[in-house]
């Protein structure tokens, strides 16, 4: 029941109510909001524009975390939240009196972060990469002397002032498959592309692409995008199949499918190149994620695309960023650090993150692929920080066994002579070898 006039709303008790909106026609003039005994599973940050709200009771709900935005409720008197399950410890445990200082702090100690991914996935010569040129308005080369993805490209695209998508160009080869779920996180959306002039079969092949994409992130935001337009035949049977595909018995299988566009990317000033950018720009800014410093797996989503972060996510962030590495360094001349030198390097350089927000930090940025970590005990690889994820895809490019890289595997084995050389390799393109020659691995 809701009455303006004495400014409460109280829809307690009702059990099949799952979700609340808080919209620009609700009242802010609000002073008690009850939803108590409900399956409500979420407050929306909206709620932190009720500034007037004087007592709430969420008591016996679904409710998992709360969020930061309730720190602006700064004439709440009376708060009720017993018995809600699975309560983020650092609320759970603390006063009821201190919760609103708590999230108020921070709350004013967060950044709006503007980043998110673009995975470009789909078979190999279905124009991917000459697609991601096309987007961004980059010069393309010849398609007659197109030379295959190897690994993953990566090229950041910022779009009305701060938004940055990095698109993540994908190679299409088999052998490449292994590698990609090292790059793939939940905070990004995706394109699945294929190509028109192959014909109605392309929609059965893109298939395992989007299964593959529902059970890796099943909330995740598809757009399928077919290429090559202007040598393509007739449409009408490649929409068919796509319309039959959506309404399948199997859609449970698939992913959020956002739309579908047909595009000739030699022409990137088009029609339809323009509408599927306007869609990628428009899909970036509704994908949503778990949010970044969630201390464990919870219902609330969050828009990627400007969420609050601590402000010392963002600190590490430009530490990876302007980082030099040093000589003393294990791995040097190679962007990999260990641990330890980790915390000493941002120490020195007056980096004040406390070790407990250290590992959540870390894990925002491996999702956003500023830099990449796995918690892997295997070989001690949980001690290991790439800073520059485009090195490590260089590395599984080289190491892959296609024509376009050097044969380093043998049967399946790569002896570690043969990784040496490799390295070497390496360095000798940059003139370094001298550094990796000094070292012992």
């Amino acid at each position: 029941v809701s009455t303006q006039s004495t400014g409460e709303l109280n829809i307690s008790k009702n059990v099949e109510l799952q979700n609340i909106v808080i919209g620009e026609a609700t009242n802010l003039a609000l002073e008690t909001l009850k939803i108590n005994g409900t399956r409500v599973q979420v407050l929306p940050p909206e709620v932190g524009n009720l500034t007037n709200m004087i007592e709430m009771d969420i008591s016996n709900t679904c409710i998992h975390s709360l969020p930061l935005e309730m720190g602006r409720l700064v004439n709440l008197q009376v708060f009720k939240l017993e018995n809600l399950k699975d309560m983020d410890i650092s609320i759970a445990i603390m006063r009821r009196t201190n919760i609103i200082m708590y999230l108020r702090q921070r709350l004013m100690n967060s950044r709006a972060h503007y980043r998110i991914k673009l995975f470009v996935v789909g078979l190999e010569e279905r124009g991917k990469t000459s697609l991601c040129s096309a987007i961004i308005r980059r010069p393309q080369r010849d398609r007659n002397h197109n030379i295959a993805t190897v690994g993953v490209d990566r090229t950041d695209w910022f779009y009305r002032d701060q938004n940055l998508i990095t698109i993540w160009d994908f190679a299409g080869q088999k052998e490449f498959y292994v590698t990609h779920q090292c790059f793939l996180s939940q905070r990004g959306f995706y394109l699945v592309v294929f190509s028109l002039k192959k014909g109605v079969e392309e929609i059965e092949r893109i298939k395992p692409w989007l299964y593959t994409i529902k059970s890796r992130s099943p909330n995740t935001r598809v757009i399928l995008v077919g290429t090559h337009l202007d040598a393509a035949g007739a449409l009408q049977p490649i929409r068919q199949a796509i319309q039959e595909l959506t309404q399948a018995e199997a859609q449970d299988f698939l992913p959020n499918i956002e739309s579908v566009h047909f595009v000739n990317t030699l022409q990137p000033n088009n029609g339809n190149m323009a509408e599927l950018r306007l869609k990628i720009m428009g899909t970036a800014e509704k994908a949503e994620a778990t949010p970044a410093d969630a201390n464990f797996k919870v219902a609330r989503r969050v828009k990627i695309l400007g969420e609050k972060v601590p402000a010392c996510f963002l600190e590490l962030e430009r530490f990876v960023t302007e980082t030099q590495l040093l000589e003393t360094n294990k791995y040097y001349p190679f962007p990999i650090l260990e641990h330890e030198e980790l915390v000493e390097q941002l120490e020195t350089r007056g980096f004040n993150i406390e070790p407990e927000n250290l590992d959540n930090a870390i894990t925002f940025l491996h999702e956003c692929g500023v830099m990449l970590h796995y918690n892997n005990y295997s070989q001690g690889l949980n001690k290991l920080y790439f800073i520059q994820p485009e090195w490590l895809s260089d590395i599984f490019g080289r190491i892959i066994t296609i024509p376009e890289v050097h044969s380093w595997v043998r049967q399946g084995i790569l002896k570690k002579s043969a990784m040496l050389m490799l390295l070497r390799d390496i360095l000798r393109e940059k003139n370094a070898v001298e550094d990796m020659d000094n070292k012992e691995f």
